[in-house]
């Protein structure tokens, strides 16, 4: 593990203060590494304030539990989260406020930092009483920045807005986080920060992202990927195909099939299932070719029981 790091924040501490960092710093590193060498599991609290050279009465000064030691990268991250959202004045959109609170709190961490953040997610992804426990103290982080926005806001704390924007800014860390630890911290803190930009601007275009129009018959709405409409294959305007939308009882639309042109007829409840058809000479599915027929390749895919759709030769 790295050695302690310190940030602009440590510094400003009193020298008491900062001793006392030390020697958390010094148990949660010492704790990490032989979680990681040894498993969460089989490493006692004895070991883990034996390797930080301090007694376990110590150990218990500084974390209520192994667990906490073990996260410890996590709680330099939302310590400086809360502490930095207490200390700013609100102004415009408070999703962006919640953002720019955390992206300076990310920026604002130790050098180390980086190298402990991975090695502790990858240990909680091992270990389901850590991810238990980040899970719980992750719901606590929200729960105060639920109460500080509600008293800079005038709102209640049970304002359901106030929870949703909570949460927000957590899963868009989390989801930026889980990205950047996947690939071994690439890039290093910028990628980091530019996920997180990314994951906080697809807030708003996830709200108005929609589904393809469905085709809609006796009440049952199935979409085109359903009816076995492969990726590739471009439906002609004939008066059934609409906006992307097939309606059942429309008449029969052209379709464009690896050069050979076919009918779409509507089908009723009840048809058997269609048989699957060998390509032409030279098409994608024929014995002859190396291609085999499949999504893109113009395949019309099994529909469902109840709606389907027979391709016949024009």
């Amino acid at each position: 593990m790295p050695g302690v790091s310190t940030s602009a924040w440590d510094r400003s501490l009193p020298l008491r203060e900062r001793k006392k960092l030390r020697t958390r710093r010094a148990l949660a590193d010492a704790a990490l590494r032989l979680f990681t060498e040894n498993g969460f599991g089989s490493t006692t609290l004895e070991e883990v304030a034996e390797e930080a050279e301090v007694s376990k009465s110590t150990f218990f000064r500084f974390f209520p539990a192994k667990e906490a030691a073990a996260i410890e990268a996590e709680t330099e991250l939302w310590t400086a989260y809360l502490s930095a959202l207490a200390e700013r004045e609100l102004s415009g959109a408070v999703l962006g406020e919640l953002h720019q609170t955390l992206a300076e709190a990310v920026a604002g961490l130790g050098s180390g930092w980086d190298e402990r953040f991975i090695a502790t997610r990858r240990l909680i992804a091992g270990e389901p009483a850590l991810l238990a426990y980040v899970e719980h103290y992750r719901t606590g982080v929200e729960r105060q920045v639920i109460d500080c926005l509600a008293g800079k806001l005038g709102l209640e704390p049970e304002d359901l807005r106030l929870q949703v924007l909570a949460e927000l800014a957590t899963t868009a860390f989390s989801v930026s986080g889980r990205h950047w630890v996947r690939h071994g911290g690439r890039g290093g803190r910028k990628a980091l920060l530019e996920r997180l930009d990314g994951a906080v601007r697809a807030i708003p275009a996830s709200l108005d992202l929609s589904a393809r129009p469905l085709l809609r018959r006796a009440g049952v709405g199935v979409g085109l990927a359903e009816l076995g409409f492969a990726d590739g294959l471009e439906v002609g305007d004939a008066g059934g195909v609409r906006d992307g939308a097939v309606e059942a009882d429309a008449p029969p639309a052209a379709v464009e099939l690896e050069g050979r042109e076919h009918v779409v007829e509507p089908g009723t409840a009840g048809d058997p299932p269609p048989q699957p058809r060998l390509g032409h000479p030279g098409q994608p599915g024929h014995p002859g070719t190396g291609h085999p027929a499949g999504p893109g390749r113009g395949q019309l895919l099994p529909a469902p029981e109840a709606l389907r759709q027979r391709v016949v030769d024009r």
